[in-house]
Formats: C-alpha cells, sequence, structure tokens
C-alpha cells in the first residue's frame, strides 16, 4: 500500500516506489544519420550494401533506393529490409572510432574509443552474415597498448586472419599486430622520434607486410612482421619488398593516405595534393590534383579500383578518377571521370558550411561509388553508367538526406502522422518522417535550438530559443512563425494530447499556454533544480514535471491554483527522462545515474475521458435546413463538407459513396468519433440539445 503522507497545504501525496515491470522487447526499425569522425566509416559489405556507425550500431543499408510511394505502401517487414543493424559488444559504452571490413566481406572490425569504467580500449569483430560479435580483441592480461589512446585506423589481411590496429594518443602512437581469431597478441612497434601516423593497411598478398602513413613527420614506412617483432621492411628485387620512402622537401610535405593498387603497387596521396604512384622501387607517376581545380589542400580520401583509384581532396566536392594506360612516367595514369556533389547540396542551406566529401568508398564489383560528405549525407553513383559527352559535369546522386552536424538536444514524435522533429547544437532543426526515411522540413536559425515539440495533428511545431519561444507552422514550403513566448532559455517543451496546451519550462519554472488563444493559463513553480522532462496525463488535466534535484511532480491543471496532486523525490538521482503509462497512472523516469524509478500516485482528485480532438482536429454543425443531418470537416479545414444522418440509419446505394435514403455522402470513419456516428447501415447517434 502506498505510504501516504501530508503536504503543508493537506494534500495526500504519495512516495512509493515499486520495482519495474520486465522490460519489453524494443525492436530498432530505422536510423537516421551517421557517426561522423570514424576512420574510414564508410564501407561496402556486398555489391549494394553499406555499413556505417550509427549511434551504438553499425548500419547495413540498401544503396538500391525505393520510390517514396511504395515506401508508403510497404509493410514493416519490407521497411526494415532497407536497413539492419549490427548492435557492438559492450553496447556502445565508449564511441566507435575506427571500422575496417574483410576482404571477403564476412567480417566487420568495430574499434570502440576509451571506456571510462575500464580505461580501455577493444575491437569488436562482428560477423556480418549472423550480426553477432564473434570476438573482441583487446591488449591482452598485461593490456600491453597505449594507455590513453584510441584507435586511428584498422586493417584485416587479405586471407581475414590477421589485423592490424593503430593507435594514437597524446603520448604518441601504437601499431598493435593479432591474430584476432584466439585474441592473441603477437607484435606491437611504436616509432621513434614523436612520428605519429594515421592509417595502417596489409600487403594484398602477404599478410607480414603492413604500411603506415600520414600523421606529422610519418610519410611512408612499411614494416614486416618476423620472430615475433615488427621491423622496417627491406627493399629486395623480386620479392615483393617494398622500401622505406620518405617524402622530402621536392616533394613538399608528409603523406596523408595511400592505397595498395597491387602486390607491388603503392598510390601516395600528399599534404600537397600530389598522387605519388610507387611499384617496388620505381615511382611510376606523379599526377598534381591541384593544377586540376575542384579544391585546394592535401589528399584526403583515396581508393584502389580495378584499373587505378578514386581520389579526392580537402574541402573538395569532387572525385576523379585515375586509370593506367599503356605509357611511362606521369603519363601511366590519366583521369578518366570526374564527378561532383550537386550544387544542391549546398544551396539548401546557405548559412552551412560548404559541402565537402568526408570519406569514399568502391563497391566489390567496381559498379558503384559511394561518398560521405561533411553534412553527414551519403551520396552514390554508378560507375558502369557511359562515359559523358564533352562538357557534361556528372553528380552523385542522394542517397540520404543530410543529417545534423551536433549533438541532437531535442526529439518529438507526432501523435497522428509519421513525423519525429529534432535540433541540434548546429542550430538547426529538422522534421523525419518515419515511413518513407527521409528528411520531410529542415531549417538552420541564427541561434541554437534548445528544445523541439510537435502538435498532435503536425500542423504545427514549437522550438524554444535561448530568447523566446516560437510556435511554427509547418507549412510545404518551410516553417512559418506563427507566435513568439517571451520565454528565455525554453530547454523542455511538449503538446497536450489534444494540441490545445503547450507546456514550457524555463529553469525551475513550467508555464501553460492555450495555443488557440495564446493566454498562460498555468504558471507552475516547486522545483528548486531545473525542469528537465515533461509529460502528459490522458486527459490533459494532470501534467508531470522532473528536476534536476531528482524531485517528480504531478501539477492538476483543473485547480485554479495549479496544486500538486503527487510528488516522488530521489536525492541522488537527476532525472532526464520522463513517460507515462497509457492505461494506468504509473509513471517511470530515467536519471542521469543511469538507473530508472518507477512512481505510482494515489487515485487522482478528477478522473476526465481524453477528448476526441486528441486523436484528430474536426469541426461539427447541424444544419438549418435539414436538421437531421451533422456537417463535418476534419483539418486541414476545406470547403467539401461530410454530412451524416444523426436520428436513424442509412442505406448504401448502388452508387458508391452516397447513401439511398438521404443521398448524403458517405466516409470512412473519422478517428476520434464515437463509432456509431459514421459507416453505411449503422445506427447515428440523436443530437439532443
Amino acid at each position: 500500500m502506498p505510504e501516504e503522507s501530508t503536504t503543508e497545504e493537506n494534500k495526500p501525496v504519495s512516495k512509493l516506489v515499486t520495482p519495474l515491470a520486465p522490460a519489453a522487447t524494443v525492436e530498432l526499425s530505422l536510423a537516421f544519420g551517421i557517426r561522423s569522425g570514424v576512420a574510414d566509416g564508410l564501407q561496402f559489405a556486398d555489391e549494394n550494401l553499406l555499413a556505417y556507425p550509427c549511434g551504438n550500431y553499425i548500419v547495413l543499408r540498401s544503396t538500391q533506393p525505393q520510390p517514396q510511394e511504395k515506401l508508403v505502401q510497404q509493410n514493416q517487414r519490407e521497411q526494415n529490409e532497407q536497413q539492419r543493424f549490427l548492435p557492438l559488444g559492450r553496447q556502445g559504452q565508449s564511441p566507435v572510432t575506427a571500422l575496417t571490413l574483410s576482404p571477403n566481406r564476412r567480417f566487420a572490425a568495430v574499434a570502440e574509443g576509451v571506456n571510462t569504467e575500464s580505461d580501455r580500449v577493444a575491437i569488436n569483430i562482428v560477423d556480418l552474415q549472423s550480426g553477432r560479435v564473434k570476438r573482441q580483441v583487446t591488449g591482452g592480461a598485461a593490456d600491453q597498448l597505449l594507455a590513453g589512446a584510441d584507435f586511428a585506423s584498422l586493417a584485416f589481411s587479405h586471407d581475414a586472419k590477421y589485423l592490424a590496429g593503430l593507435l594514437t594518443g597524446p603520448s604518441g602512437c601504437q601499431l598493435a599486430y593479432w591474430q584476432w581469431s584466439n585474441n592473441k597478441l603477437l607484435a606491437c612497434y611504436s616509432p621513434s622520434g614523436g612520428v605519429v601516423f594515421s592509417q595502417v593497411s596489409f600487403s594484398p598478398s602477404d599478410p607480414s607486410l603492413v604500411c603506415l602513413s600520414g600523421g606529422s613527420g610519418g610519410g611512408l614506412r612499411v614494416l614486416r612482421y618476423a620472430d615475433g617483432q615488427l621491423r622496417q621492411a627491406a627493399a629486395t628485387a623480386g620479392a615483393g619488398g617494398v622500401p622505406n620512402i620518405r617524402l622530402d622537401a621536392a616533394v613538399s610535405g608528409a603523406a596523408s593516405r595511400h592505397c595498395w593498387l597491387n602486390e607491388s603497387g603503392l598510390a601516395l596521396g600528399t599534404a600537397t595534393g600530389r598522387v605519388i604512384v610507387l611499384e617496388g622501387s620505381e615511382r611510376r607517376a606523379d599526377i598534381d590534383l591541384l593544377s586540376s581545380g575542384g579544391g585546394g589542400g592535401g589528399v584526403r580520401c583515396l581508393q584502389p579500383c580495378s584499373r587505378g583509384f578514386a581520389v579526392s581532396l580537402e574541402n573538395s566536392a569532387r572525385v576523379a578518377l585515375y586509370e593506367r594506360v599503356d605509357g611511362a612516367g606521369a603519363e601511366a595514369f590519366v583521369r578518366s571521370r570526374e564527378i561532383w556533389i550537386p550544387e544542391e547540396a549546398s544551396s539548401d542551406e546557405p548559412d552551412a558550411e560548404p559541402v565537402a566529401i568526408a570519406d569514399l568508398c568502391v563497391s566489390p564489383g567496381d559498379d558503384t561509388l559511394a561518398v560521405l560528405t561533411n553534412r553527414r549525407q551519403i551520396f552514390t553513383f554508378s560507375l558502369v553508367s557511359p562515359l559523358p559527352e564533352k562538357d557534361q559535369v556528372e553528380e552523385f546522386e542522394p542517397l540520404t538526406d543530410p543529417s545534423h552536424n551536433g549533438p541532437i538536444t531535442g526529439l518529438d514524435v507526432c501523435l497522428q502522422k509519421p513525423l519525429v522533429a529534432t535540433c541540434s547544437t548546429d542550430r538547426s532543426v529538422r522534421v523525419w518522417n518515419y515511413e518513407t526515411g527521409r528528411c520531410a522540413q529542415r531549417r538552420r536559425f541564427a541561434d541554437e535550438a534548445y528544445s523541439v515539440a510537435l502538435h498532435p495533428t503536425g500542423h504545427q511545431i514549437a522550438v524554444g530559443f535561448v530568447d523566446k519561444l516560437r510556435l511554427m507552422s509547418l507549412l510545404a514550403d518551410g516553417l512559418r512563425t506563427v507566435k513568439e513566448f517571451q520565454i528565455r532559455g525554453c530547454k523542455e517543451c511538449a503538446f497536450s494530447n489534444g494540441g490545445h496546451l503547450l507546456a514550457a519550462a524555463h529553469g525551475n519554472t513550467v508555464q501553460v499556454f492555450n495555443t488557440l488563444t495564446y493566454q498562460c493559463v498555468a504558471n507552475l513553480k516547486g522545483h528548486s533544480g531545473r525542469v528537465r522532462c515533461l509529460a502528459w496525463r490522458q486527459g490533459d488535466i494532470g501534467l508531470v514535471t522532473g528536476g534536476q534535484e531528482g524531485a517528480v511532480y504531478e501539477w492538476n491543471l483543473a485547480d485554479p491554483t495549479g496544486g500538486r496532486v503527487w510528488e516522488h523525490v530521489t536525492k541522488t538521482c537527476a532525472f532526464t527522462g520522463l513517460t507515462l503509462a497509457a492505461e494506468t497512472a504509473d509513471g517511470h523516469g530515467h536519471g542521469g545515474g543511469g538507473g530508472a524509478a518507477a512512481a505510482t500516485s494515489s487515485p487522482p482528485a478528477r478522473t476526465l475521458p481524453r477528448p476526441a480532438c486528441a486523436r484528430s482536429t474536426q469541426a461539427a454543425t447541424l444544419s438549418d435546413a435539414r436538421p437531421s443531418t451533422l456537417k463535418t470537416n476534419r483539418a486541414p479545414f476545406s470547403r467539401r463538407w461530410l454530412r451524416r444522418r444523426v436520428d436513424g440509419p442509412c442505406s448504401p446505394s448502388p452508387r458508391l459513396g452516397e447513401c439511398a435514403r438521404c443521398r448524403c455522402r458517405w466516409a470512412p470513419p473519422l478517428r476520434g468519433l464515437p463509432a456509431g456516428w459514421s459507416g453505411p447501415g449503422m445506427p447515428n447517434r440523436q443530437v439532443t440539445a
């Protein structure tokens, strides 16, 4: 039984905490966005399947886009086939820092950063066929890995038996060499002189040969594993050896990227925008990419193809393809194609940074080229398409919509439409459609948006800023402000179930506004800490708030004084989330300490049925000329009214959608109205004064 206590106002208060019920099974069906800052974070799992990190999962997404009209009609199972999700071994306790796939596309290695609990890094080997973590690779019992360092690059050997991981940190860098099937660390290599590398790769034919490049002062260095140690490889003629080459002043800059073209061929990208092709100890090509335009700076991305390589520069929206031709010297490779990011990708958000390519990959069959931009948007291009005509510009096709470039600070889901609204520290607000998987609306503001709330009908959105709370309409051409409330620093806001009330929290105060008259109907004060979560009861009479001080209050809005109905206080927990059960008076809150609590209130002071407008916005009037009919219209309001009899049943007619008795127009039942108010042949309810 609840333990009853009495407040100063002599109102019953419940402080009972009940254990949570067993967790329900939740299946992930769709993910928007992609994690940035991951080394080689975009990979092809097969010819038509991309792999990239998103949140605490690795997403496998099809590169075959579906028409939007088909996406709306298909069921949930077909939608899930567009994306598959592979969970991480430690449930994402640390951020993903690097990703690589084995050459046979059977395994994926995912590196996680330093775990705050164990202060250790780990690599999860995921089986792409079963979707399970097959092995977790660590530094062993003695933990020989560099302390305080994260993985900057990963690579599998050509037979997928060995794994190389490059760690970088404040104290330098280290190369670790594993036989990952039994988590055996074979050797470690730490360069001297403060040299730091940024990329590692295996020879396509010799698993004992490892190549390092990039970083500060690193240049290009090739290591060979022998006798339990990693040493610099010596160039031996005819044995596939690769010399240790350091870029000198004549080449102007250190190596930034590299890729293997064949058993003894390397393509090396420099920090000055050049690509040098090496075969054994011979330099076969030296290409200046800056002379052809399309960006400035060093080489950002470099990937091999069947006949050459694909390359992109820093701050560039262009990918150039080079193919091998018969010849010698600098003419051994010529540019065959140039593919650009469409200009529309930059024009839709003029205030944002220019679009630039951050990563690229080529499918195993060289049929598709995929790129990831700095706006976290994926584009694809078919390499089997015919070559362009003269002066024709080839462009990528968007596969996903651009996502946020910063942490998401607010999120809300619409009740009646498949919409999700988000706001971020990048000063943008986006509205996503989870049926089509696309971004329906996006707008960038001058100030950062703190919170966001969607109206139940999906026609309005409330956004909290540093100086005010804006109520805006969702239109086809964008967001239009209809009202501004003078609320500074609104960190939380929420519409009621019926949409006629809007609660906004700023500091330790919650204000409730009427969305029709824009008047403040309640001013709730009582929290000693900042209010961090809001939740409405089913009847829109009760509002539950959670504060940073660990208090959860329910307010009775039917009471003119706005008194508290019940409270639950846990001083050791700062609540960050709150949800209410749909059919009961139970509530669940999530705290910053990683725990959850359930609170059950005493019997509510007043129980009201949920209004019809909680599901739809409708207007109904009685016709003066025909007293036995009821005219209804559903938002968005139009000139077309549906007449329905209210004094008796109607009969179906041979004419579709028309009653044979009164010639009224029939329509599917309106959501939110009683069941007897619509439908051919059903008795309608009487309307009384």
